[in-house]
C-alpha cells in the first residue's frame, strides 16, 4: 500500500500498524479479533487523513493566495472532459457532441482493419492447460483496489468519480466484495459493466484545425 511521503508521520505510523494488522489478519482470515483490530487501525487512518486534508485546505484558504487555491484544486480537479470543436470534410465547425463523435467515429472506422476471422498463425505455439476456476474477493482486496484509483481520473459511465469511491472505500468493499463474488458464481456481469466511455486525445496542433482527413496526426 502507497503512503503519501507528504503525510506527516503521525498519518504514516498509523499507516505502518495497519499493514501490520492486515498481514495478521491476511494469515488468519477467520480470527474476528484480528479482523477487528485491522478495521479500527482502518478507521484511524481515514480520519487522520481526513484531518490532514482538511488542515491543507485550511492553510489554503487562510493564505489568500489565489494561484494556490486553484493549484490545489486542480490537482484534485484535474480531469478533462469534453472534445474541442473540429471541422468537417466540407470545412464546416463542428459543436454539439453527437455530431463530434460521429466525426471522430467515421474517421477511426476508415483507418481501422475489418476482422477476418481468421487468427496468426504462431511458429511455436505454448501448450496451457491451466485454467481460472474462480476469482476471489475480499473486503481487503476490494479496498486496495479502490485506494488505487487516482482522483484526477474523469467519470465513468456512471457519472461517479474516482474520488467519491476513494473517500467511501470502507463502507463499499464488503458490498462490492459480495456483489462480484455472485456475478462470479454465476459467470455473468450486468450489460452496463461492459460499457466504457472512450475519449480520443489531441496531440498537436490548433484544436480547431482538426479535420475528417487526419484529425489525429
Amino acid at each position: 500500500m502507497r503512503v503519501n511521503h507528504l503525510y506527516p508521520s503521525e498519518v504514516r505510523k498509523a499507516f505502518a500498524k495497519k499493514l501490520q494488522h492486515w498481514r495478521k489478519y491476511k494469515v488468519n482470515p477467520d480470527n474476528y479479533r484480528f479482523k477487528l483490530k485491522y478495521q479500527q487501525c482502518a478507521q484511524n487512518c481515514s480520519l487522520l487523513v481526513r484531518r490532514y486534508e482538511q488542515n491543507c485546505e485550511s492553510r489554503v484558504i487562510d493564505a489568500d493566495n489565489i494561484g494556490a487555491f486553484y493549484r490545489f484544486v486542480n490537482v484534485r480537479l484535474g480531469n478533462k472532459t469534453g472534445i474541442s470543436p473540429l471541422h468537417d470534410a466540407s470545412g464546416n465547425i463542428v459543436l454539439d457532441d453527437q455530431s463530434k463523435a460521429d466525426l471522430l467515429n467515421n474517421y477511426f472506422a476508415s483507418v481501422g482493419t475489418i476482422d477476418n476471422g481468421m487468427l496468426p498463425s504462431i511458429a511455436h505455439p505454448i501448450a496451457c492447460a491451466c485454467t481460472l476456476r474462480t476469482v476471489v474477493f475480499t473486503e481487503a482486496n476490494v479496498t486496495i483496489a479502490i485506494r488505487k484509483l487516482k482522483n484526477n481520473l474523469s467519470c465513468g459511465p456512471d457519472g461517479l468519480p474516482p474520488l467519491l469511491f476513494r473517500q467511501t472505500c470502507y463502507s463499499l468493499a464488503t458490498p462490492l466484495a459480495v456483489l462480484f463474488t455472485q456475478l462470479m458464481s454465476v459467470s455473468a456481469v450486468p450489460d452496463a459493466w461492459k460499457m466504457a466511455i472512450v475519449t480520443p486525445l489531441f496531440k498537436k496542433d490548433q484544436p480547431l484545425m482538426l479535420s475528417t482527413i487526419d484529425p489525429f496526426p
